[in-house]
Parts: structure tokens; C-alpha cells; sequence
């Protein structure tokens, strides 16, 4: 139970001395992520393990609440289920190929792209 306790101590000094919010800092990650990143960089920069079966759909099951696929993603997308929207990732080949940047590239209909 102490072992609890000052791990949570250790957490709420963190975060007050490093001046944002664990999400604040994910957030901060997520912009670094660009086109040609493998699966490996981006789960390493997002401080995710690197053991996703299914790298395609990795930012959208994290992003978007269990979606498992672009047209699942914009489904919950159009009933205001997405919790983040301005950054999603697209894999291909084992590297980023796109990257959404903007609730309004979503919007225009980006998705009939890819």
C-alpha cells in the first residue's frame, strides 16, 4: 500500500513540476509524428508498447474508441463519438502515409481518399 501511495506522490509532483497534464504531454507527441515514421517511432514517441498486432488502424482504436477501420472511424466520427480529431494516422507498409491534421480536412471528405 506505501508502494501506492508514493507512486502516486511521485506521479502528482511530475506532473505539477513538468507544468501539463500527462494528455497535454501526449498531445505534444502526437504533432511530432510525420509521414515515413514506422509503427516502432510512433508507438515509441506516443509511450505505447510496441506489440499492436495491427499497425493500419493503431491511432484510430486509440483515437477514436475501438474503431477497426476508416469506415468504423467516420462512423463514430459522424456521431460525435471521436475524442481527438486533428491528428490521425494512417499506416501502409509499415510507415505513416498520411496524416489528418484538422477537424475540417476531415470535414472536405479526406476519407473518400484513402
Amino acid at each position: 500500500m506505501k508502494k501506492i501511495k508514493l507512486l502516486v506522490v511521485t506521479l502528482l509532483i511530475f506532473i505539477c513540476l513538468s507544468g501539463c497534464t500527462p494528455g497535454e504531454a501526449s498531445d505534444r507527441n502526437l504533432k511530432r509524428i510525420r509521414v515515413g515514421m514506422t509503427p516502432s517511432e510512433v508507438h515509441h514517441l506516443m509511450g505505447k508498447p510496441d506489440d499492436t498486432e495491427n499497425n493500419e488502424y493503431f491511432e484510430f482504436q486509440y483515437w477514436f474508441e475501438g474503431a477497426t477501420s476508416i469506415e468504423d472511424a467516420q462512423e463514430k466520427f459522424e456521431e460525435g463519438k471521436a475524442i481527438k480529431y486533428y491528428c490521425v494516422i494512417f499506416f501502409a507498409e509499415d510507415k505513416v502515409t498520411f496524416v489528418v491534421e484538422s477537424k475540417e480536412d476531415i470535414l472536405s471528405g479526406i476519407w473518400g481518399k484513402y
